[in-house]
Formats: structure tokens, C-alpha cells, sequence
């Protein structure tokens, strides 16, 4: 059973205050990734619409929207890489709060930043998908198609 904070002694509370550093050092750390994720994510899905759009436009006729050397695919790499970025820091945040509680102490692994990752992964995963969909259901219109009436 767990005691009431003013029933600890000097040990004890000193303890019990580390772990609870530990616990928001973990928290800090992972938001840390979040943020650089969410870096990668919004930088490139920026890319990926931007450039879209300025071929499809017409302002870019010469770049190519698609194939592995498009600022399209580069831009899916940035969201696919900060993804990732999500997962491996919710995984390594996971892991380490479980060390933490394996030791009977009181700390919870659903932390607001843990869910945070969760969720922001979760949208990263539906806008590359929302992208490679586009991509691939709207061929880019070449400078000869946009010269010929309709």
C-alpha cells in the first residue's frame, strides 16, 4: 500500500522525489521528439503540397511531381522519418516508464506526452496517406496539356 507523502521519511521522500524527476525527465525527452518530429512532418508535407501545387500550376513545368527524385517523394521521406522519429521516442518512453514502475513504484506510462505521440503519429500516418493518394490519382499536367483547348 502506498503512503501518504507527509508519512515519508528523509530516505524515503528523497527517493520518492527522484523518481518523480525521473518520470518528467522522460516526459521532457519525449516531447523533445515530438517537437522535432513534428519539424520533419510539417516541413515536409509543406514541401510535398507546395511543390504539387506549383506543378500542377504550371510554375514548375519542368520538375517531375513523381518518381524517387520529386520534392514530392522527398517531402513523404520527411513525414515518413519523423514517423518514425514518433514511434521510436513512444517506444523508448514506454520502456523506460515500465522500468520505472517495475520497481512497485507509483508512476504512470499514459503520460499527456506519451498520448500526445500517439495522437500526432496517427494524423502523420492519415496524411501520408492522404498524400500518396493524391500523388497517385492526380497525374501532374504537362505544359503541352495546358496549351490545347478544351
Amino acid at each position: 500500500m502506498k503512503k501518504d507523502i507527509s508519512e515519508l521519511s528523509g530516505a524515503e521522500l528523497a527517493t520518492e522525489l527522484a523518481i518523480m524527476r525521473t518520470a518528467l525527465a522522460l516526459d521532457r525527452t519525449l516531447l523533445a521528439w515530438v517537437r522535432t518530429s513534428l519539424g520533419f512532418i510539417g516541413f515536409g508535407f509543406t514541401l510535398a503540397k507546395f511543390v504539387s501545387h506549383l506543378t500542377r500550376s504550371g510554375q514548375l513545368s519542368d520538375m517531375p511531381i513523381t518518381g524517387p527524385e520529386s520534392p514530392t517523394s522527398l517531402g513523404l521521406m520527411m513525414m515518413t522519418l519523423g514517423l518514425l522519429g514518433l514511434i521510436c521516442a513512444g517506444v523508448d518512453h514506454w520502456r523506460a516508464e515500465k522500468r520505472l514502475t517495475t520497481k512497485s513504484i507509483s508512476v504512470s506510462p499514459w503520460s499527456f506526452s506519451f498520448i500526445l505521440a500517439i495522437m500526432l503519429a496517427a494524423v502523420t500516418v492519415l496524411l501520408i496517406g492522404i498524400l500518396a493518394f493524391e500523388v497517385n490519382h492526380h497525374p501532374a499536367s504537362t505544359p503541352s496539356e495546358q496549351a490545347r483547348p478544351r
